[in-house]
C-alpha cells in the first residue's frame, strides 16, 4: 500500500511543489489561519453567551502557551467537523479562483 499522501488538486493547480519552502510554509500558514479563523467563527455562532464567555476566558488566560485546537476539538465536539468542512470549502474556492484564471 502506497503511504504518500495524494496531492490535493489545489497543489496540482498551483504547482505548490515548485515553490520554495519557505513560500510554501508561509502559504500554508496563512491557509491554516484562514481556516481556523472560519471554523472559530462558525462555533462562535452557535454558542449561547455563556459559553463565548467561558471559551474568551480561557483564550485570554492560556493564550498562546497552550494547544488551542486541541482545547477547542475536546470541548466542543463540532469543532472537528467545522475545521473539516472549512477545509474542504477552501480548496474548492481556492480552485475554482485559480481554474478561473487559467
Amino acid at each position: 500500500m502506497n503511504n504518500t499522501p495524494q496531492r490535493s488538486a489545489l497543489a496540482k493547480v498551483i504547482n505548490f511543489d515548485a515553490w520554495s519552502e519557505a513560500e510554501q510554509l508561509s502559504f500554508m500558514a496563512s491557509s491554516g489561519q484562514l481556516i481556523l479563523d472560519a471554523a472559530v467563527n462558525r462555533l462562535l455562532l452557535s454558542l449561547g453567551e455563556s459559553d463565548i464567555a467561558k471559551l474568551e476566558l480561557y483564550l485570554d488566560t492560556h493564550g498562546e502557551t497552550t494547544d488551542v485546537l486541541s482545547y477547542l476539538s475536546q470541548t466542543y465536539p463540532q469543532f472537528d467537523e467545522l475545521i473539516t468542512e472549512e477545509v474542504v470549502a477552501f480548496q474548492a474556492e481556492a480552485e475554482r479562483i485559480v481554474s478561473a484564471r487559467v
